[in-house]
């Protein structure tokens, strides 16, 4: 799932296997938001936060508000070579 992508109780946000690929694992939002942050580590145990899904009151405007600071960080050469 893609940083500032909105999403509804439900939906699902990755897949977690275990360390043979016998069983994977839907892992789904539990909440309306946008995903503002994720973990991209390898490995991962029981009870570890993978996505952070911020709560908002009206969640296009907020989405908005996130496509323009993508943008505007995309473009200024000081953030480019992050």
């Amino acid at each position: 799932m893609r940083l500032g992508a909105l999403v509804e109780p439900g939906t699902r946000l990755g897949i977690v296997s275990d360390p043979l690929g016998d069983a994977d694992y839907n892992v789904t939002s539990e909440i309306a938001g946008i995903v503002i942050g994720r973990s991209n580590l390898p490995v991962v145990n029981q009870g570890d936060g993978l996505f952070n899904i911020a709560r908002v009151s009206d969640p296009n405007s907020a989405l908005e508000a996130v496509d323009i600071f993508r943008d505007d960080r995309e473009t200024d050469p000081r953030v480019a070579g992050e």
